[in-house]
């Protein structure tokens, strides 16, 4: 499964272009892993060494990353309920 902390940031700014909405999501890819020996293997592959990212960390503006990274289903949980967070209106600004 592929997350992309980026592209709902960038969603969430405002308007965007197609092209950097491609940018933003190579530039920031979370797939969610196991930390088996067969998936580091497969993952070593093709992208290089396997390093797991926090919720935080993925939705952290300004932090970007060369290949894919990694994220545990607990943490893709949390990014998930952060996002929904951030995307939610707030209930102070309608006082």
């Amino acid at each position: 499964m592929l997350v992309s902390a980026a592209l709902f940031a960038m969603l969430a700014a405002g308007p965007t272009n197609e092209a950097t909405i491609q940018k933003a999501s190579v530039a920031r890819s979370v797939y969610v892993c196991d930390a088996s020996e067969a998936t580091r293997v497969a993952w070593e592959r093709q992208y290089g060494e396997m390093v797991f990212v926090s919720a935080k960390e993925a939705m952290k503006k300004g932090n970007a990353w060369a290949t894919p990274r990694c994220m545990s289903e607990r943490e893709h949980r949390k990014l998930m309920e952060m996002r929904a967070k951030a995307a939610a209106p707030s209930t102070y600004a309608q006082r």
